[in-house]
């Protein structure tokens, strides 16, 4: 079966990104405060609702995971970013990358959902919470990412990457080969356009967290509201009615 998430609602029905169809990788951004992490969350947690832990598994990098280490489908968390974690972290992904190729070896690797069907493979798929802070700690884990951009999907391996800034921070060569971007809220147009190819993620409401701006493949911008847009959960949660078009208004009580 194809990974699939839930991201959240539009105007039309529900927001879904298919890692196969709609990938190879996603790519998530947003200003500080706009509901990152929450987005983060309920991509990660609709992956695993929608797939057994033997057809995917994850690998959750950064603050924000403490919920979701506990899935059954989750095979490693760091969460303390640190040079000597990191340069663990890619070892064991580029050791990954060489056990798959060589169970693959005698099979077709080259298909598009990527293999030898006699072979049971899950897909892995590799969570990165804050690429900043992941390249600021460990500077080679920039090259590392990208080889794993370019070699990881032929051999069931996905990449979902959230940054604050990526006019800055995402590579070239990483953000070619992300299929979707999820934008919330951007304050800089430049951190827009490099997402979605437009200025349009600064027009978002800046106090309602979770709204944001989809492109799948070449397709046209799909404006959606997170399913889970709350970073910080010891508050209490403010259930509003989602509208397309317009700013959100309070409920009254």
């Amino acid at each position: 079966a194809s990974p699939t998430a839930r991201v959240g609602a539009t105007e039309a029905g529900h927001l879904s990104v298919d890692l196969l169809d709609d990938g190879p990788h996603v790519l998530v951004a947003g200003a500080p405060g706009q509901g990152r992490r929450g987005l983060l969350r309920t991509v990660v947690a609709s992956l695993a609702t929608g797939s057994p832990p033997d057809e995917v598994e994850l690998v959750l990098v950064g603050d924000g995971f403490e919920q979701l280490a506990r899935l059954p489908h989750t095979m490693a968390r760091i969460a303390e970013l640190h040079a000597h974690g990191i340069s663990r972290l890619l070892r064991c992904l580029h050791a990954e990358l060489r056990h798959r190729e060589e169970i693959l070896r005698d099979g077709d690797v080259v298909s598009r959902r990527g293999v030898n069907e006699h072979v049971a493979l899950p897909r892995l798929v590799v969570v990165i919470g804050e690429l900043e802070a992941l390249i600021a700690e460990q500077p080679e884990s920039a090259p590392a990412l990208v080889d794993l951009a370019l070699r990881g999907p032929g051999l069931g391996v996905h990449l979902i990457v959230a940054t604050r800034w990526p006019a800055g921070s995402v590579d070239d060569r990483l953000a070619a080969r992300a299929g979707t971007r999820l934008t919330l809220r951007q304050q800089e147009e430049g951190d827009s356009v490099a997402m979605i190819g437009s200025g349009d993620a600064t027009l978002l409401p800046e106090h309602v967290p979770g709204r944001g701006l989809a492109r799948l493949g070449s397709g046209e911008l799909i404006e959606f509201q997170s399913a889970g847009c709350v970073d910080d959960v010891r508050d209490a949660i403010d259930l509003r009615p989602f509208v397309v078009g317009r700013d959100l208004l309070p409920m009254e009580q």
